[in-house]
């Protein structure tokens, strides 16, 4: 039960986050108490270990759910941040040939000497253009890297509950 305890004060911290309601724990929290009133009967072992089992199976379930909304809250991250890449590569595509066509204009036979403003302002964009790309890729590559930090972190947390669920089986296997 202290196994079963610690995992359910684990996970009602994200009840208050509304990533969690928490609602499938909460009658066994409540059913506790009469659990051990009924441990002065008959069966009460077998109605405790039942209780143990359907909160193990719930507690199972909410932790399911979690990792599933998780997961899909991970992809849909990743997919905005890749359509904003993409959106970004299309527009620095856009500003590149841009940048093209006029460096080409200021060098073409009959046009200004390389060296007038036009040639100069080509210079400086195609100077602009590379540090933007340079930062935009910076940011990309630290975004995926916070977002595989967190998926890290989550499945540490999977494992420490897998954990505790192999615990709390084997107790209830011993009482059983």
């Amino acid at each position: 039960i202290l196994l079963l305890e610690c995992a359910e004060e684990w996970w009602s911290g994200a009840e208050g986050a509304g990533a969690w309601s928490g609602e499938e724990l909460s009658p066994e929290r409540e059913s506790c108490g009469e659990g051990d009133k009924e441990a002065e009967g008959e069966g009460s072992a077998e109605s405790q270990s039942m209780s143990e089992r359907d909160s193990l199976r719930n507690l199972s379930a909410a932790i399911a759910a979690r990792q599933r909304w998780e997961a899909e809250a991970e992809e849909a991250a990743r997919g905005a941040l890749l359509e904003r890449v993409l959106a970004l590569d299309l527009r620095l595509a856009d500003l590149l040939r841009a940048l093209a066509a006029a460096a080409q204009a200021a060098n073409s036979p009959g046009s200004r000497a390389p060296d007038t403003p036009t040639a100069a302002l080509a210079h400086a964009l195609r100077d602009k253009i590379e540090v933007t790309e340079k930062n935009v890729a910076d940011v990309v590559v630290k975004k995926l890297a916070e977002l595989d930090a967190c998926k890290n972190l989550m499945e540490q947390y999977q494992h420490s509950i897998e954990g505790l669920f192999g615990d709390l089986e084997s107790r209830i296997k011993c009482k059983g």
